[in-house]
């Protein structure tokens, strides 16, 4: 009797506890774009909208800020303002693009195992109107399917836009040709299902491709082109995208583009994933050769655990001299420490200077963990990069205060700044002397563009550097302070009361750069103008 009553109340206790587990609110996490952006399902969104809503429109966008629950699914969704462009909104349009977010869905967010409410930061494109085709070209006749080719050329832009090729063939054969911004460069083959192939043909017909225009394009620069191009039985037609959706391209031209990346699998080359290893070896890549660990190191930077650990467990070199193509250094820039371990499980730390520059890597990251990691693996707390830059430099970059203040416990020069040794020459046959920064020059000098990673606080860094003696009125190689580099490029949200830090700890409101620029002279934030001039700044001009 005693027994069974014991047990009762064990039951009875842990049903109560499994109770209040689920009555416990899900933990929240504030999310930056570029992690957000990783777990969007499907493409961005975008909002078309008629003449009478809006005026000129191009490149115009709404910032929103949207609420995520544990299952990905947004339950609030506010427009915050107009984020880019110079359109002219109705108060309709912002309602419109609540509702376009309000439908999107996420993969869950996950903090310390355990899916978190996400606040995240979501921009709406706004577009015109398709312009759709004004006359109909009836769609060829499939009459030997081993004679269709149908393709996809991405080109770069002048940042890191993907450069790559792919071809589909009516065979079910795939060509990739990798240039640039890819994990995976140079020429690879595969193959794809015939279902696959029947498809994609299939979109091509849908889309009406033969009576689309040749060419999409809106009159901007620096934007990346996308070429789609389909053969059939030698007949051959192409259509160029050229920021065509600002004017008015069929939105299917665009979806087609998505369309063959996924039906030929191209993301097994362009960024690596769960069908890479299997891709390789049909094709005997090299397992062994230096092209390989540059090539992982550039598909740990994409992200992609799967691919990771299947070119690790094929036995591609993990070391290397070169920090540019090191796994261990693209794994610790990432903060990522589950990458991190396995590398160094598998012997990436055998090269000591490479490991250095990692725990400089991930210093920049902000993850204290990663930063343990690498110390107690044998990174040496005085690590600096080939540029001069320090851990606490790099540190003081990450915004991160924990981190900051782990790398000041082990006592580093706070005002140590930024020059190679005279020695060092590039290949031109120029010395290299280093911008001259120190950390509490880098600190002050990130641009943000976007909502701050959690664990940021870029006036608490500035503080703690502050206790630590950094000097406010170190110059660096242009002459620059930290707070004349302060009000041209931190933070708007804490630049002003980090312009306040820097003077009560006693910077100079008018010193000049070798160029005779003060910080008065150099913002143009009205708000920090009146700081500055509150402290005791003179107008150049006076």
């Amino acid at each position: 009797m005693t027994t069974r009553l014991l047990a009762s109340l064990f039951c009875a206790l842990m049903i109560a506890q499994a109770a209040q587990e689920r009555e416990k609110p899900a933990q929240t996490a504030v999310v930056p774009y570029k992690e957000s952006a990783a777990h969007l399902v499907g493409n961005r969104p975008f909002l078309r909208v008629a003449a009478d809503e809006a005026k000129d429109i191009c490149f115009s966008s709404i910032l929103m800020q949207v609420t995520v629950d544990t299952a990905g699914q947004v339950i609030a969704a506010k427009a915050i303002r107009q984020e880019t462009g110079d359109a002219q909104l109705s108060p309709e349009v912002f309602t419109k693009a609540e509702a376009v977010v309000s439908s999107l869905h996420y993969s869950p967010f996950v903090r310390d195992g355990h899916p978190v409410i996400a606040t995240v930061k979501e921009c709406v494109f706004l577009l015109p109107q398709e312009t759709m085709p004004t006359r109909h070209v009836p769609f060829p006749e499939v009459k030997r399917l081993e004679s269709v080719k149908m393709t996809l050329q991405r080109w770069g832009c002048y940042g890191s836009c993907p450069a790559y090729s792919v071809e589909v063939h009516g065979d079910g054969a795939v060509v990739y040709d990798g240039k640039s911004s890819v994990a995976f460069t140079g020429q690879h083959r595969g193959s794809i299902p015939q279902a696959n192939v029947l498809e994609l043909l299939n979109i091509f017909r849908t889309a009406d491709y033969f009576s689309l225009d040749d060419e999409y394009r809106t009159n901007v620069s620096d934007s990346p082109t996308y070429i789609t191009s389909i053969q059939i039985d030698g007949r051959r037609k192409q259509v160029k995208d050229y920021v065509g959706l600002e004017i008015g391209m069929p939105q299917a031209v665009a979806d087609l583009e998505n369309e063959i990346d996924r039906l030929s699998g191209s993301a097994r080359w362009v960024r690596g994933n769960q069908d890479t290893l299997a891709a390789l070896k049909a094709e005997h890549w090299d397992f062994q050769s230096p092209e390989a660990t540059a090539t992982l190191s550039r598909v740990i930077e994409s992200g992609n655990d799967d691919a990771v650990r299947d070119l690790v467990s094929a036995g591609v070199p993990l070391t290397g001299k070169d920090a540019s193509a090191s796994p261990l250094v693209a794994a610790a820039d990432r903060g990522d420490l589950v990458m991190l371990n396995s590398l160094l499980d598998a012997g990436a730390a055998s090269y000591t200077p490479i490991l250095n520059m990692a725990l400089v890597a991930a210093g920049a990251s902000g993850n204290v963990e990663c930063l343990r990691l690498l110390v107690k693996s044998g990174a040496r707390i005085d690590s600096s990069d080939l540029t001069g830059h320090t851990l606490l430099m790099a540190a003081a970059a990450s915004g991160a205060p924990a981190i900051v203040r782990e790398v000041l416990r082990y006592q580093p020069d706070v005002n140590e700044a930024a020059y190679v040794q005279p020695s060092t020459v590039e290949s031109d046959g120029e010395s290299r002397r280093g911008d001259g920064l120190t950390a509490l020059m880098t600190a002050v000098s990130q641009y943000t563009f976007d909502a701050e990673a959690e664990g940021v606080d870029r006036a608490a860094v500035v503080r703690l550097l502050l206790e630590a003696g950094a000097e406010p009125n170190a110059r660096d190689a242009q002459g620059n302070t930290a707070l004349i580099l302060c009000v041209g490029t931190a933070d708007f949200a804490e630049r002003q009361s980090i312009v306040l830090l820097l003077i009560k700890g006693g910077a100079d409101a008018n010193a000049r750069n070798n160029d005779g620029m003060t910080a008065l002279g150099r913002t143009s934030n009205e708000d920090v103008k009146r700081v500055l001039r509150g402290h005791g700044a003179i107008d150049q001009n006076q």
